[in-house]
């Protein structure tokens, strides 16, 4: 192995000199290292023969390591590179021209050991070999020739490839240091060692190599033998921890859903149970399908992730009642969150990896730290129900929101981007310096402002909603007081007509005792231009009977036929003025209603009946011309913009009863059916 060492400071290069040959010297593994004071000769050096490893120091005379090293790439893009300085300033500069380490001074004996374990993984394995003295000579023995290697009588027989054995006198120990660390080696008792690429069989006892040896393993190494050799030859597919580590990154879509799904249970277009029989499985397959294409294509599960968002939003809203921008805005929100907890998890899983030397190579989060995200995201998804199903859910419904949801989803979309612009391109980023600490706090910083941008939107919806609550109130209230008024005078009118009703019978009656047919006539003419055209008998509540009389009256006067069966008695508990202003709203709709169809098709039936003395039900249908305006179940007005007050007005008193209602339309029939408590 060649290693170029370049500093301009003769005692540091001659520091570094002697703890990496003291370090490959305990791995049996032999190195050529060389010094240089600047970055001229090195790089000059280089073209004439390339280097395995060279340590840089940034801060040098004449040209500094970061120049040095973008030279070096120019012409060499294997060589590995480690940086040397005092100064943590260029770490990034460093990232770029990728470095494999940046090796902060003063530097521990743990700090370069741990450095030789990064740099042997990272040489070819078609690269390795180790250092043996055989018949008096040094040589060099490839790791991909030999086949195994015993030890007896004081010497260490290697079986080589060729059919050669090769006889050197060294401890054991020491022998296969470094094969030890080659995933290659398996070591089958105390005194020999084989090659797993020339395996070809175990049998239970031990192993088959190809060139027809039988090495034994010991008794108590059986079961791990065992294993070691069937994971070595499925090592061409990825082992089931690798496919485990992506699947548990993406896993976090279900408790997700569950989240998005909370505020607005009450909008699906299923069941919950039918929802849940579908979509569960759906998202399962696609965990696991996915975290299977990361691992055998080697990416990200960012890359899988994110083409794959826009599907599971579409789906998701598909299976709502509500507008797009609600259910993009709540899914976004959720995503944040998630995301948020992402990068947490990211800098959990530095600390968890920080003493394994993962190489840059390891994509995903370690198994504890995928368990540790989904975790974090499951009590997330507890801690957030009640929220989400009572004050989240109140702004779904609430219809005064349409305008804020057109702009909520910008604080999600900003927090996505900003934890995204986190990620470090390589993992190494995160150990230089006091990154890793710092990344730990902005993860912990974001989430909680996120969190708390979350709760001032509540607040300012709840404000809003109070405030349009109020307008809508007052707007409610002068037209209910307007149709109060005209009903107040339509039964006074009524009441009049009574009393004017009985005068005359009074009248009429003294006449026909004197026998004065002509006068009575006469009486009777006159009289009958006075009384009021209603139908002054319904039910026996006189406040219903005179709302039923006014309403059929100007039915009558639109030529549409009014039929109404209503049994109600003359005392009733519920508040009259109530009733009243359902049955005048209801018939005031119907009437509006049934103008706009055809002469021949219009008609009114109602039907008011106790049910039980303690309930009272109300069913209305009308004609209507097929043109209904609706919006998120809450039907809109045919006369101004907005709500329709008349249904509203139903649904709220109906509410403060704590009754209920329902209405449909089909076949140009609407319906209305109305169940009060009385």
């Amino acid at each position: 192995m060649r290693i170029a060492i370049v500093d301009d400071i003769s005692e540091e290069r001659t520091l570094l000199r002697n703890r990496l040959e003291s370090q490959f010297s305990r791995r049996n593994v032999h190195t050529d290292i060389l010094e240089y004071e600047n970055g001229e000769t090195f790089l000059t050096a280089a073209k004439e023969c390339p280097f395995t490893v060279v340590f840089l120091d940034i801060y040098m005379n004449g040209s500094n390591g970061i120049d040095t090293a973008k030279e070096l790439r120019r012409s060499d893009t294997d060589c590995l590179l480690v940086f040397t300085t005092s100064s943590t300033d260029h770490a990034l500069e460093g990232f770029q021209v990728r470095a494999l380490h940046y090796l902060v001074k003063p530097y521990s004996e743990n700090d370069i050991s741990a450095l030789a374990d990064e740099i042997l993984s990272r040489i070819p394995d078609s690269g390795k070999y180790i250092d043996a003295k055989v018949d008096g000579s040094n040589i060099q023995i490839p790791f991909r020739e030999i086949i195994y290697a015993e030890h007896f009588s004081h010497m260490i027989h290697i079986h080589t490839s060729g059919k050669r054995e090769l006889v050197t006198r060294q401890s054991f120990d020491s022998f296969i240091t470094s094969l030890k660390m080659d995933s290659r080696f398996y070591q089958c008792n105390r005194g020999v060692v084989i090659n797993l690429e020339h395996a070809v069989d175990f049998d239970g006892t031990g192993f088959r190599l190809d060139n027809g040896s039988n090495v034994p393993v010991s008794r108590k190494l059986l079961k791990n033998a065992r294993q070691t050799f069937m994971d070595f030859c499925s090592k061409g597919g990825p082992e089931m921890t690798d496919i485990l580590r992506p699947v548990l990154e993406l896993f976090v879509i279900i408790p997700g859903i569950l989240l998005a799904y909370l505020p607005i249970k009450n909008y699906l277009r299923q069941t919950p149970l039918k929802l849940t029989a579908w979509l569960l499985p759906l998202l399962l397959g696609i965990c696991i399908l996915g975290g299977a294409v990361c691992c055998a294509l080697q990416i990200p599960t960012r890359w899988f992730l994110f083409p794959l968002l826009p599907v599971i939003m579409l789906i998701y809203h598909k299976t709502l009642k509500i507008s797009v921008w609600k259910s993009v805005s709540i899914f976004l929100a959720v995503f944040a969150v998630f995301t948020c907890v992402k990068s947490l998890s990211r800098a959990v899983n530095a600390l968890m990896t920080a003493d394994l030397h993962i190489t840059e190579n390891g994509l995903w989060l370690h198994t504890g730290a995928g368990i540790f995200y989904n975790v974090i995201c499951l009590l997330f998804v507890l801690a957030a129900w009640y929220p989400a199903c009572h004050c989240v859910q109140t702004m779904v419904t609430d219809e005064n929101f349409a305008q804020t949801w057109y702009v909520f989803w910008i604080l999600p979309v900003i927090f996505i981007g900003v934890n995204l612009f986190m990620i470090p391109k390589h993992r190494s980023t995160l150990y230089t310096g006091r990154i890793l600490q710092c990344y730990i706090v902005f993860s912990l910083v974001l989430l909680i402002i996120l969190l708390l941008f979350y709760v001032l939107f509540l607040m300012m919806a709840v404000s809003l909603n109070r405030n349009a609550s109020l307008q809508q109130e007052n707007l409610f209230l002068s037209l209910q007081q307007e149709r109060y008024e005209n009903l107040c005078m339509a039964i006074e009118e009524a009441r009049q007509a009574r009393h004017d009703v009985r005068h005359h019978f009074v009248r009429l009656s003294a006449l026909a005792e004197q026998g004065d047919m002509e006068k009575i006539k006469e009486y009777l003419s006159a009289a009958t231009g006075k009384i009021s055209d209603y139908n002054l008998h319904f039910c026996e509540n006189q406040a219903v009977d005179s709302v039923f009389g006014y309403y059929s009256t100007i039915a009558e006067r639109e030529n549409t036929p009014f039929h109404a069966v209503v049994s109600l008695p003359a005392d009733l508990s519920i508040d009259e003025i109530n009733l009243c202003l359902v049955f005048s709203n209801l018939l005031e709709n119907a009437i509006q209603a049934s103008v706009k169809t055809e002469p021949a098709r219009r008609k009114i039936n109602v039907e008011v009946y106790p049910h039980h003395n303690h309930l009272l039900l109300i069913h209305v249908e009308n004609t209507f011309d097929g043109k209904i305006q609706q919006k998120n179940n809450i039907f809109q007005s045919s006369k101004r913009s907005g709500n329709g007050i008349g249904i509203e007005s139903v649904r709220h008193i109906t509410d403060k009863n704590g009754g209920a209602c329902d209405f449909t339309y089909k076949d140009g029939i609407f319906s209305a059916k109305i169940m009060l408590r009385i």
